[in-house]
């Protein structure tokens, strides 16, 4: 599948700098350029469009068991995300410098 972001003239706005399956292997994350992260299913549909961030997303890892992902930019936040609501369910704000890379 093509996973489409944006449009033809859009596509510089909303490069794609992070990528991440969740352990069954049924939803991918990308984070962008544009302080989006996109969840899509393994067959290419669009299932949320994260946009809390308000800079680049660098980072984005799913918890090991699949049902939150973590994801850090250049806005000095890591935000903890419900991934089968697409909601939040934290943010974290204690770093003074953007964030290249999270984990659990």
């Amino acid at each position: 599948s093509i996973l489409d972001h944006a449009t033809h003239q859009e596509r510089k706005k909303k490069g794609i700098t992070a990528l991440c399956w969740n352990s069954s292997g049924t939803i991918l994350a990308s984070g962008c350029l544009d302080g989006t992260v996109r969840l899509w299913s393994n067959t290419g549909d669009l299932k949320f469009v994260l946009n809390q961030h308000t800079q680049d997303v660098y980072a984005v890892q799913f918890s090991p068991d699949g049902n939150y992902l973590l994801t850090g930019s250049a806005d000095e936040k890591v935000i903890l995300w419900n991934v089968k609501k697409g909601e939040i369910k934290q943010i974290f704000q204690y770093h003074h410098s953007r964030i290249l890379d999270v984990d659990w």
